[in-house]
């Protein structure tokens, strides 16, 4: 540890011990107390800072990632009739592969109609679409 010697300014190396004398005058350094530069004060506060505004930053990238979303039970309702409208045996193979096709249609149509309380014409017509796109 590099400490300065409060009777004659002159830097220290020195090692923990009790009784620590100046290398220069011969003082003892009891009774002292010795903290943190005044240099680094500043630079503390500014990582704080910059902490605080990358969370705020991050809270709000998040809030906006976030999307309105269907109820669970109706997006597995469209799903499941887009994926078998005739309610007709298909093999697993088929079905997941509907499943597939309709779960990204229906997420394309989330991203360019955006969360209605109903079904309504420009929803249906951008799922069509994005069936076809999906396939």
């Amino acid at each position: 540890m590099k400490i300065t010697c409060p009777h004659c300014q002159i830097k220290n190396e020195i090692e923990f011990a009790n009784h620590i004398k100046c290398k220069c005058c011969q003082k003892s350094f009891q009774g002292y107390s010795y903290g943190i530069k005044m240099i680094t004060k500043p630079i503390i506060v500014g990582a704080s800072a910059l902490l605080v505004t990358g969370g705020i930053i991050g809270y709000q990238v998040e809030n906006s990632l976030d999307q309105e979303r269907y109820l669970p039970k109706f997006e597995y309702a469209i799903i499941n009739q887009c994926a078998n409208p005739n309610k007709t045996y298909l093999s697993n193979k088929d079905f997941e592969r509907n499943i597939d096709i309709c779960s990204c249609a229906l997420l394309e149509t989330i991203r360019e109609v955006g969360y209605k309380e109903a079904i309504d014409s420009d929803f249906r017509h951008s799922f069509q679409n994005n069936l076809q796109e999906c396939r």
